[in-house]
């Protein structure tokens, strides 16, 4: 079967350093301060649950890490979950998390830092103290390292007070210890994007947020009066270079550009949106059944170019009928049992989020075998920046059992007769009908009532071969 892989790119992050100022602006103005700039670039990044989480490679003590992690606009991992963290742990690099322990004295909370939700008591024994065990009490489904024995201490007890995340669970570290990191932030990078930070300058009431095209400028200023000391540029365009600078007002005057500095946004991150079908796994045969074209892990997804093959043995196929708030505007039959669809969502309210049907694929059940509806490619693209092909493991497939219908006179197929024999037996127990002949008990529930009749009917509708129904 196949499975869906969730891939993910990255985006561009850019750290700028303002030397603080002390001077007046006057002063500043006849001088040429000089202002430090760095670039760090996340080496991986993934979209979960509303978060995005993004993986930095390098020698970072905790400390430093976390204080990265604020200063562009997040905080260092928090995986509340065993869902989250083995999500993150799909990262192709990992590292410092927020997981800590710093609070008590021999028996302490690991908490997470940025939550504060606890992750396990854990007591660590006075050296030379006899009866004084060591002990770890979970109070959540995140993973340790088992192979290290995690969570522990090393020299003494409580030195490894922080814990970071590898590819076998958290691991608990001295903050001295240096490591790559993860930021997780409480926003859905769908586009390219550059993160900007910087230290404050002194008496500063705003900065001034510009940029070109070309080294040196000229720049153009795309925020002016920011009153933090962090901002995302969301204008830009994956593939192109940008060179920034950033000005510091005081006094209501603007002070000298900081120094440049260039970065290339990546591609956007990708969802690993997948596709697949969603049907009963037993259909009758004569009868008909709706299989729903699902897209999986969308985000902001407004348009798609699927292919499915069905089995042209076993199916017929009636036709297709877009969800609501889509269309189909092109149906193709390619042949051999092979269609081509291309969709659109009907405005921003019904783009793709998360799981949503596309649209609705109705067959009937000729023969009996394993019938199989594959989508065999697709393609999607979101509002402006995204258009990929879904991955080949990501394009799912359905298949359905086809068998025989045991109806109530045993003859293969629903028709009249089936629900006249019910209707006679209406209101008695299903040991007192003729069990011998008949499966009156359609619903199985002991009695023959209305839901029997009913189920009955629906049957003898959808029997292709009934001759009321042609």
């Amino acid at each position: 079967m196949k499975k869906s892989i969730i891939t993910a790119v990255l985006i561009a992050v850019l750290v700028v350093a303002l030397a603080p100022l002390s001077a007046s602006a006057e002063e500043v103005q006849n001088g040429s301060p000089v202002y430090l700039a760095e670039a760090i670039v996340p080496q991986d990044s993934i979209y979960y649950n509303g978060h995005t989480y993004m993986a930095f490679t390098g020698l970072f003590n905790w400390y430093e890490a976390k204080s990265l992690c604020e200063e562009m606009g997040g905080y260092l991992a928090t995986l509340e979950t065993y869902d989250e963290q083995a999500a993150v742990q799909g990262l192709s690099s990992l590292g410092w998390t927020g997981g800590c322990a710093f609070q008590g004295g021999n028996t302490r909370e690991w908490i997470w830092e940025h939550s504060g939700h606890v992750i396990g008591i854990m007591h660590e024994p006075e050296p030379g103290v006899e009866g004084d065990y060591f002990y770890y009490t979970p109070l959540s489904d995140n993973v340790w390292d088992p192979l290290n024995n995690e969570p522990n201490s090393w020299q003494t007890p409580w030195d490894q007070n922080v814990a970071a995340l590898n590819e076998r669970g958290l691991d608990s570290l001295m903050p001295s210890n240096v490591a790559g990191f993860i930021c997780e932030f409480d926003s859905e990078y769908t586009f390219p994007a550059v993160s900007l930070s910087w230290d404050g300058a002194e008496n500063a009431s705003g900065y001034n947020i510009k940029r070109s095209e070309t080294p040196g400028g000229p720049y153009i200023t795309i925020a002016a009066g920011v009153t933090n000391n962090t901002y995302i540029d969301t204008t830009v365009v994956r593939s192109i270079t940008y060179y920034y600078v950033v000005s510091p007002v005081v006094d209501s005057v603007e002070l000298p550009d900081s120094n440049e500095i260039s970065v290339t946004p990546g591609e956007p991150v990708s969802y690993g949106a997948a596709l697949n079908i969603s049907a009963s796994d037993t259909a009758g045969i004569g009868n008909e059944f709706v299989a729903d074209v699902v897209i999986n892990n969308a985000h902001t997804i407004c348009a798609e170019d699927i292919k499915i093959k069905y089995d042209t043995d076993l199916l017929e196929y009636l036709g297709a009928e877009a969800a609501d708030g889509m269309r189909i505007y092109k149906e193709a039959d390619l042949g051999d049992g092979t269609n081509r669809y291309i969709t659109a969502s009907l405005g921003k309210d019904n783009a793709a989020e998360g799981d949503r049907v596309l649209f609705h694929l109705r067959f009937r059940a000729k023969a009996p075998g394993q019938a199989k509806i594959d989508i065999i490619n697709g393609r999607i693209a979101d509002n402006g920046t995204l258009e990929e092909d879904v991955d080949y493991e990501s394009c799912g497939e359905k298949t359905i059992n086809i068998g025989m219908i045991y109806d109530i006179n045993r003859t293969g197929e629903f028709t009249l007769l089936d629900l006249g024999i019910a209707a006679w037996y209406y209101g008695d127990p299903a040991s007192e009908t003729d069990t011998s002949r008949y499966d009156v008990d359609v619903i199985q529930d002991g009695t023959i009532d209305d839901n029997d009749l009913a189920e009955a009917v629906a049957q003898m509708l959808a029997n292709y071969n009934y001759s009321g129904n042609n």
